[in-house]
């Protein structure tokens, strides 16, 4: 009787290992050939610009993130076919539609080498112009030339007269388009509460408030030729007054998205200062990257000694130190494009240069670590950071995560440049 069990036991379970292998190979063969369409593509477009104004440009950026049996992407407009590439990636510029005041479409379609397709799509909306502006500076008059959702003037509050604009919405969007006939600037005040406020030229993001109560000027240059201005107030109880635009003047402000980075520093001309990167990079506190060369002196240039200059600091160490993976030596590599341009002259700051980062940091985005480093050299086997959480300078030891002092966690690096 057991026997005759024991027989049919091993009797199922081989039939059960067949069938299992059976629709195994079914599943594999279905992968083979490509039956499974690829994910769908991920469609960037931020939130804070999916409103725009005739005349502006929408940079669209996709992305198919598995690439296995991978063919094609596909763009479209409003079910128009726009471009083709067989790249993973779409990074390109579109012109806004007409009519105004409408919702219109963007469908990215990612295909495989079977041509099974998957698709994402995300809306914009365009909106209408309201007229021309009779005074911008007050706000006076009937606002011609701009589009305003979510503002409206009011006497109780403004920077050096009776009438200001403030945000009544949890998305108040101003926009106006202007022409330079030479390059020149725009200038406004803001005072914005608890809230944030972005500011934008072109579709791109030139400055970003978080909660600034006192009234506080910015100028930003403009080059020649015809631009979208864009402010968007993420709460109520946000102000904008003084908005003036002035040929012939080029200046810039603390905290404006410049060249590749964002300026935390200006001279007294408002024309040349310090950018810092937009973060830290991969050294964030998910990579570690020691400063290098422990119980090496720094022998090239002015050995690393100065608190001014970061950029001689580390051409020195870098031609003093041949490791590959060191702070100074990631700056020195580093090369960030945008628009057709790239900037390759990024250091690692010096003591006082990050001292100065650091007051400034409201002005920065993403400084997640409590310790970044500096190029300046504290000794042959330390090197100088600054605790972002006080603002003090320590000694930690060139090679993390074996350090001296108070220091004992991962030391970020934010590259910095002069323009």
């Amino acid at each position: 009787m057991s026997k005759t069990i024991c027989n049919k036991s091993l009797f199922e379970h081989a039939f059960k290992f067949v069938l299992f292998s059976s629709i195994l190979a079914s599943f594999s063969a279905c992968k083979k050939d490509g039956q499974d369409p690829p994910p769908s593509p991920v469609i960037d477009l931020p939130a804070e610009e999916s409103y725009y104004f005739p005349g502006e440009s929408i940079a669209v950026k996709a992305e198919v993130l598995s690439y296995a049996g991978f063919s094609h992407l596909e763009l479209y407009l409003n079910e128009a076919f726009v471009l083709e590439t067989e790249h993973w990636t779409i990074d390109t510029l579109l012109e806004i539609p007409l009519p105004a005041e409408a919702t219109h479409t963007i469908k990215v379609i990612a295909c495989d080498l079977q041509n099974h397709c998957n698709e994402s799509s995300v809306n914009f909306q365009v909106l209408s112009p309201q007229g021309e502006a009779e005074d911008e500076e007050s706000f006076d008059g009937d606002h011609k030339g701009w589009f305003f959702s979510g503002w409206s003037p009011t006497n109780s509050e403004g920077y050096d007269d009776s009438q200001s604009m403030r945000s009544t919405s949890s998305q108040a969007i101003s926009i106006t388009r202007k022409h330079f006939d030479e390059t020149g600037s725009v200038s406004f005040h803001v005072k914005n509460g608890l809230g944030t406020l972005v500011f934008l030229v072109d579709g791109k993001v030139k400055s970003r408030w978080f909660g600034k109560e006192d009234w506080g000027e910015y100028i930003y240059t403009v080059p020649q030729g015809e631009h979208v201005f864009k402010w968007i107030a993420s709460v109520e109880d946000t102000y904008l007054d003084k908005i003036s635009f002035t040929p012939g003047v080029e200046k810039h402000c603390p905290g404006e998205h410049f060249e590749g980075g964002i300026i935390f520093y200006l001279d007294s001309t408002a024309q040349h200062g310090l950018i810092a990167a937009t973060d830290d990079g991969k050294y964030n506190g998910r990579f570690e990257i020691p400063w290098g060369c422990h119980g090496l002196a720094i022998t090239a240039g002015n050995r690393a000694q100065s608190y001014t200059n970061g950029a001689a600091n580390t051409l020195a160490i870098v031609r003093s130190c041949d490791w590959e993976q060191i702070a100074a030596r990631y700056c020195n590599l580093l090369i960030v494009s945008e628009d057709g341009h790239a900037w390759d002259d990024w250091y690692l700051p010096a003591l006082y240069e990050l001292k100065t980062l650091y007051t400034n940091r409201d002005k920065l985005e993403g400084l997640g670590g409590q310790y970044y480093w500096t190029s300046t050299s504290f000794s042959t086997t330390a090197a100088s950071v600054i605790d972002f959480q006080d603002g003090r300078h320590h000694g930690a030891h060139r090679n993390i995560p074996n350090v001296t002092g108070p220091v004992s966690a991962a030391i970020h690096v934010r590259p910095i440049r002069r323009f």
